[in-house]
């Protein structure tokens, strides 16, 4: 159905970066929700973030693009800055950037709805909501919006790659090879970034978290919320052949060996030191590790740790072309999504659920709207046994019957179709709400 028909929309889109400027999930799904978005006949704009160095002529030919100027902390750091203050100054000049952008913006064209993609073009929207009175959306995927300096060691030894609410004050006294805010002037700049954050949040007139996970921290602001997962795109139909590199690493393995897939980024939080040592202990089991890390040197040192523990059972596929993806998938009995630290929802594994992948996943964050214990997959504890265990267990059970049901939890929950549907809905809502105020 041709919701657009029921709903004229004019939807501008705010992020930082769209593919093939990024590859990462959350630029790969706003561009796939504003192409879907087109294709229902809404009028989509997308305001984004300035690719440093390439031009972006005819690349989005579905929708029109404007953009804005962007720095991260990597800027200020190149002009000698602490890290910390570094971010901090990053925040200020991008709230500053997308707010004259969007002021530019909505004083030329007519919206009907404002659609907020990242905490900081959020923000910048919701700091603007009272002058334009826009029906203003906004999508929380990440940690929440307080974390200043990533890859930080909590007190009590485990990594983290983002804040929840209940890290703010253990994030204090983390350690880490840059600056952590632990003095006065540091703790000072961050509460006070939080409270400006907490006020202008609290603006925004519908929450949509990625997750339950999400939508529980969201509650803190008391605004009205729907849970909808990021657009993935069925990958059912895709047929891409395996890299050579790819092909040849499977073919070494021995008969009867089973495949695991670990794939993303790689981070401390995500649990490969999980993998490292389940491959110790199970050398009946192939483990593949797909992904790469383009700052800092965690990728080198996962490699480093595997050659000195003589893993020959773990091989690094390093970054995977995203067509190639459903191949990989289909290589593969199980899918590993062992994260150390709640995560609100992994793309790689809605996309295991569209190829039908088994899958075994840490007992919290996003995976537990999707992994139905012993159904299509299994859950365990963060910690080298409970990961183990969850081997074992898939090494007894039916992959098959369970990578059906994991299709099925594709089709129910994730699939685009019924995304997109989600935010149409959520849009109407807002436009309809807007107008009962008047």
């Amino acid at each position: 159905m041709n919701y657009s028909q029921h709903v004229p929309l004019r939807v501008l889109l705010t992020c930082k970066y769209l593919p093939p400027e990024s590859e990462g999930g959350g630029a790969l799904t706003v561009h796939a929700l504003a192409q879907a978005l087109a294709r229902e006949g809404v009028d989509v704009t997308v305001l984004k973030a300035r690719w440093p160095s390439e031009s972006r002529e005819d690349r989005w030919p579905e929708f029109d693009v404007v953009e804005t100027a962007y720095r991260d902390r990597f800027d200020y750091r190149a002009r000698g800055m602490p890290d910390f203050y570094g971010h901090l100054a990053a925040k200020m000049f991008n709230h500053r950037s997308y707010r004259r952008a969007l002021r530019g913006l909505l004083a030329e064209r007519t919206f009907d709805v404002v659609h907020a993609q990242n905490h900081t073009t959020a923000l910048a929207a919701a700091s603007l909501r009272p002058r334009n009175g826009l029906p203003l959306a906004a999508t929380l995927r990440g940690h929440g919006l307080w974390c200043f300096v990533l890859g930080k060691a909590l007190p009590d030894g485990s990594p983290c790659s983002g804040c929840v609410t209940s890290n703010q004050i253990p994030c204090l006294s983390a350690t880490s090879a840059i600056s952590p805010p632990t003095v006065v002037p540091k703790l000072a700049a961050m509460k006070s970034w939080m409270r400006f954050q907490d006020r202008l949040t609290r603006r925004i007139d519908l929450l949509l978290p990625i997750s339950t996970m999400m939508s529980d921290e969201a509650r803190r602001y008391g605004r009205p919320t729907r849970i909808i997962p990021d657009l993935v795109a069925d990958l059912a139909g895709t047929t891409q052949e395996l890299p050579e590199p790819v092909r040849s690493e499977l073919g070494r393995r021995r008969d009867g060996q089973r495949v695991a897939l670990s794939a993303g980024r790689l981070a401390p939080n995500k649990g490969l030191g999980l993998v490292l040592d389940a491959a110790a202990e199970r050398p009946g089991w192939l483990f593949l590790v797909a992904g790469d890390e383009t700052r800092g040197t965690y990728a080198a040192e996962l490699r480093q740790r595997a050659g000195e523990r003589g893993l020959d059972n773990v091989r690094f596929l390093g970054w995977i072309p995203n067509a190639a993806m459903p191949a990989l998938y289909d290589a593969v009995d199980v899918v590993l999504l062992p994260f150390l630290r709640p995560e609100p929802l992994s793309r790689g594994m809605v996309e295991a659920l569209s190829r039908g992948r088994p899958l075994a996943a840490t007992a919290h964050g996003g995976p537990l709207d999707a992994v139905t214990e012993g159904a299509n997959g299994v859950l365990f504890e963060a910690n080298t046994e409970g990961m183990i265990d969850a081997l074992d267990r898939l090494a007894a059970a039916d992959l098959t019957a369970m990578g059906n049901e994991s299709r099925r939890v594709f089709e129910t929950r994730f699939h685009p179709d019924r995304v997109v549907r989600d935010h149409l809905d959520a849009y109407e809502w807002l436009v309809r709400s807007l107008e009962n105020r008047k």
